[in-house]
């Protein structure tokens, strides 16, 4: 009997994670959130830096562990856009390597070391993070710089009013 009860608590579980959106782990890739769609597209992005990139949807198994995921036409995945709330920006800040002007109320680039390849933005009370990829011809490099981040950023930064 209590075998049964717990199975059918899981299935409860399963089914309320579907329901809510949440995958259940090793679960397939989510949709974007439509709400997120509008802080940056596909040819937001193109437009900055000439790649022809398309959305992929959330699949950390992959990589596209953001709330806005950005592939190469090839498949490689370019960019990541994560928004945080205030708590999770001060969480972040472990990974600041300087600070970023012109963008937002502030911004910083990351992590330390010889490669930066995220861009956190704050404005208001709303935060986010770009991420490049390493590039997979040249792990010396990322697929976007941090110029282009910064491009994207200020998009972004529009929708967050």
């Amino acid at each position: 009997m209590y075998r049964l009860a717990r199975i059918l608590g899981m299935a409860c579980l399963v089914l309320a994670c579907a329901a809510s959106g949440l995958a259940a782990p090793g679960g397939a890739p989510q949709a974007t959130n439509p709400e997120y769609a509008k802080l940056l597209t596909p040819a937001d992005v193109q437009k900055v830096t000439g790649l022809q990139v398309k959305m992929v949807p959330y699949d950390p198994k992959s990589g596209a562990g953001g709330d806005l995921n950005f592939a190469l036409a090839s498949g490689e995945l370019a960019l990541m856009l994560k928004v945080m709330d205030a708590k999770q920006w001060d969480r972040s800040l472990q990974y600041k390597a300087k600070d970023v002007t012109g963008i937002g109320d502030k911004a910083y680039s990351g992590p330390p070391g010889p490669m930066q390849y995220i861009l956190a933005v704050m404005k208001g009370a709303k935060a986010f993070t770009l991420n490049s990829y390493m590039s997979t011809t040249d792990m010396s490099t990322t697929v976007l710089s941090m110029a282009q981040l910064q491009e994207l950023a200020k998009i972004v930064v529009t929708w967050l009013q």
